[in-house]
């Protein structure tokens, strides 16, 4: 064999060796680049009564992504995520609210913040009618770049501000997560979103 050959030889060898042990942080370098992708986690609902003025129920969440791709666009991979808390209200007879016309007693909902303190209580209506009220919370903002799984823990405490004469109330609600990451289009990744609650 020619000199000229092995050596060419030789740095093919050295090149695919390189390629195999030192891929790139981020995927800008694969041939399709990033995209985006939405999340949804599956909806958890429950209601629980609330009987007297002061009287509360916290929910504890715990959103959790996992599987995330290895190799994290340059921007970062989690791009943002929110808990969205629906509720609903209804006495337990006649009229039961909920009509725009019924007063009922007005809830204050409080949502934790990561560094443990507390957001302003949101109220709702006077006159609730048949939509619900809505909260929401951000998730995923300390996600460390790179890494495959990512959690954040909400609390969400729920209080009956009135007292008498309303009567007792009961509180449906519902949530869910969502998140936008970045992934690689070569790679096509299966993330998951998930959403645990934990009710008194």
């Amino acid at each position: 064999m020619r000199r000229s050959e092995l050596a060419l030889s030789c740095a093919i060898a050295w090149a695919l060796s390189c390629a195999a042990c030192s891929a790139p942080a981020t995927c800008d370098a694969q041939p399709y680049g990033a995209d985006e992708r939405r999340l949804v986690s599956d909806e958890r609902a429950d209601e629980l009564l609330l009987s007297e003025a002061n009287e509360s129920q916290t929910l504890h969440f715990r959103a959790t992504l996992s599987g995330l791709p290895e190799l994290w666009p340059s921007e970062g991979g989690v791009q943002g995520g929110a808990l969205s808390l629906r509720l609903g209200m209804s006495y337990e007879n006649e009229p039961f609210g909920g009509d725009g016309h019924t007063e009922m007693p007005q809830l204050a909902v409080t949502v934790s913040e990561p560094a443990g303190s507390a957001s302003s209580p949101t109220s709702t209506p006077k006159y609730p009618g048949p939509l619900p009220s809505s909260v929401t919370a951000a998730l995923f903002a300390d996600c460390a770049f790179g890494a495959r799984q990512c959690e954040t823990l909400r609390d969400i405490r729920i209080r009956r501000i009135d007292g008498a004469p309303f009567p007792p109330v009961r509180v449906s609600w519902r949530a869910t997560a969502d998140a936008t990451i970045g992934v690689c289009r070569a790679l096509s990744p299966a993330p998951e979103l998930t959403l645990e609650v934990e009710a008194p």
